[in-house]
């Protein structure tokens, strides 16, 4: 069951470092949200807001400040109709139970609900909230068609089955792990899908690649090192990742990577064959097996009626071959600039295809 979060504290929830830790602690639980309600300490009605929310037959994790967690605490314990006590430095309702270290857990009525007090610099209180069943995570790429026949099978056979789209063309779906997915559509249903368990896709580049003893390196200019950001935020990127260069300016373009003057001039340095230029040239530089290149126009400015805001290609090259595309997307800079590094690492993957199939194949 997916879970609704609920934060009180303006100083909880327009903290986004904070807010997007908790949200990975969740996922790496294989705790999907629901839904996300923002309430304020000092609103009149909040007990009453409170109430009504946790009247729901729902699983419930609500994110506090240290300033606010005592409030909350003495309200939940009194919707509960129960006595506030503490364990250690943690305040609670007697009826919680399980208590941690600034975390605990209450059954309401039909709720469950896990109060947690999230501070600035400190590391995410332990999760309460269990998943009744367990689920698997899993990665397809590739048509939409066979995730809507699963869809139907999973209704038809009262099993929990959801998927979301992360890219075009890429979808993640959480499913119960007692149906094996992979068993209900196998590659020979479709040659060209690619499906394989993945909680984070980082994580498993660096698992696939470094079964190979691949390494990579990036050439980023749209996307501002936020490719090579997202590999060295998980552990193990140092065994794969060989090095990284953000080339934004043209300069850099040509005299760190050997992208030709004629190329920047014309078709210039968002085109197909900048990119590709960028990507072979990182991978020579580097002494890389694979490099991956971004170029474009990630807004709000800088957009013509031949190159709009959204223009953006790719490159992914390895020693046998280098794939490109061209991409138009939409969005604000940021989500342009996600949507771009996605779609390389798609492209990337792609390229892998085989590497890909034989570590799932063989795990």
């Amino acid at each position: 069951m997916p879970i609704t979060l609920i934060y009180i504290d303006r100083t909880i929830y327009q903290d986004n470092a904070l807010t997007e830790a908790l949200q990975r602690k969740l996922k790496a639980k294989n705790r999907s949200v629901n839904s996300i309600h923002f309430l304020e300490e000092n609103d009149p009605a909040l007990i009453d807001t409170l109430q009504t929310l946790l009247d729901k037959p729902l699983e419930f994790c609500i994110a506090t400040s240290a300033n606010v967690y005592p409030l909350i605490s003495r309200i939940l314990a009194t919707l509960k109709g129960d006595a506030l006590i503490a364990t250690g430095n943690t305040l609670h309702p007697a009826s919680a139970t399980e208590v941690r270290e600034n975390s605990w857990l209450l059954q309401l009525k039909e709720a469950q609900c896990n109060l947690i007090m999230l501070k600035n610099g400190e590391e995410i209180p332990e999760l309460l909230l269990e998943a009744k069943k367990a689920y698997i995570i899993w990665q397809l790429l590739g048509s939409k068609t066979p995730l809507l026949r699963l869809k139907q099978y999973a209704n038809d056979n009262h099993f929990h089955f959801d998927y979301y789209p992360l890219i075009d063309g890429w979808y993640e779906i959480h499913a119960e792990s007692t149906y094996h997915i992979d068993k209900l559509l196998p590659p020979s249903a479709d040659p060209d899908l690619l499906l394989f368990p993945s909680n984070n896709i980082f994580d498993t580049c660096i698992e696939v690649l470094g079964s190979e003893e691949k390494t990579i390196s990036f050439a980023e200019s749209c996307t501002g090192g936020l490719i090579a950001s997202s590999f060295t935020a998980r552990s193990g990127s140092s065994n794969i990742l060989n090095g990284s260069v953000v080339s934004y300016a043209n300069t850099i373009k040509h005299q760190w990577l050997g992208v030709s003057k004629e190329v920047l001039e014309n078709p210039g340095a968002v085109s197909r064959a900048c990119v590709v230029e960028m990507a072979e040239g990182a991978r020579r530089m580097a002494r890389s097996g694979i490099a991956l290149a971004t170029s474009g126009i990630a807004g709000p400015t800088g957009g013509t009626p031949l190159k709009p805001i959204g223009t953006v290609y790719i490159a992914a090259a390895n020693a046998q071959e280098t794939r490109s595309k061209h991409l138009l997307l939409r969005g604000d800079r940021n989500y342009i600039q996600y949507q771009a590094a996605m779609h390389v690492i798609k492209l990337m993957i792609e390229l892998e295809k085989k590497n890909f199939e034989e570590f799932f194949k063989n795990p």
